[in-house]
């Protein structure tokens, strides 16, 4: 028997009359409006499977989207892989790895194939210390495997075309393409090296003649430092023409 959405839902009002009481006409119109969008490219069958699973917990308020998407993805996954299972896998493959790395690779499931990335890799680790790879490599590759789980799950939690949105922002910066607003590495300016300043042909400065010497000598005499009490007139002087510059500014 399809379901349809709209048949979904009524079979929760009916179940949980509580989640939709005082709910008027327009309100369930959207909030109908809204399930047939979300679940719009999903099978209707799968999403009823969800809600019956649901209906079978104790839960006294009907589902919202987010725990039927839940529950649709448990139905739907396959068993999950424990990151030593799968790197249990990829230490046998890279016995084998130095001649045999594109054939190990090709055995090797999906998710661990995305997580050792090329069958290359699988030769590179082979011709490593034993000690290195059961110990660094092991440990990187396990959380590695561990985070692209955690990502696959939240990507699939996604509606549809937010997932499609997700994949295409994800190939368009493997490839270095993007809008020139948001992917698009800044242009960097060309930084010339630094040259040494020009140098001016070197003039030997001419000595003062004998006028000019006393014309200095003359000047040194007749300077007299000002005392401490002109010092302090004079800056109380400056102090107050710039009080009144300012008050003049206002």
């Amino acid at each position: 028997m399809d379901m349809t959405i709209r048949q979904i839902l009524t079979l929760l009002q009916s179940e949980y009359p509580q989640s939709f009481s005082g709910m008027d006409a327009r309100t369930m119109a959207l909030k109908v409006e809204l399930w047939e969008r979300e679940f719009n490219a999903d099978n209707p069958n799968l999403v009823y499977a969800a809600i019956r699973t649901y209906m079978r917990t104790p839960e006294r308020f009907a589902p919202s989207i987010g725990q039927v998407r839940e529950i649709m993805n448990i139905l739907t996954a396959d068993e999950e892989l424990p990151e030593q299972t799968a790197w249990a896998m990829v230490s046998a493959a890279c016995r084998n790895g130095l001649y045999g790395y594109k054939a190990e690779f090709e055995k090797l499931p999906p998710a661990v194939q995305a997580a050792v990335g090329a069958p290359e890799q699988l030769k590179a680790w082979a011709m490593m210390d034993a000690d290195t790879v059961e110990s660094v490599v092991a440990s990187n590759f396990m959380r590695g495997f561990k985070a692209n789980k955690a990502r696959e799950k939240a990507r699939a939690a996604l509606p549809p075309e937010m997932r499609n949105l997700v994949t295409c922002v994800a190939d368009k910066m493997k490839l270095g393409g993007g809008s020139a607003g948001h992917n698009a590495l800044p242009e960097r300016k060309t930084e010339h090296a630094m040259l040494p300043p020009k140098l001016e042909p070197y003039t030997a400065i001419p000595k003062p003649n004998k006028a000019q010497e006393k014309k200095l000598t003359d000047a040194q005499s007749e300077y007299k430092p000002m005392s401490e009490e002109d010092w302090v007139k004079r800056r109380d002087d400056l102090m107050a023409r710039l009080q009144e510059h300012t008050r003049m500014g206002k």
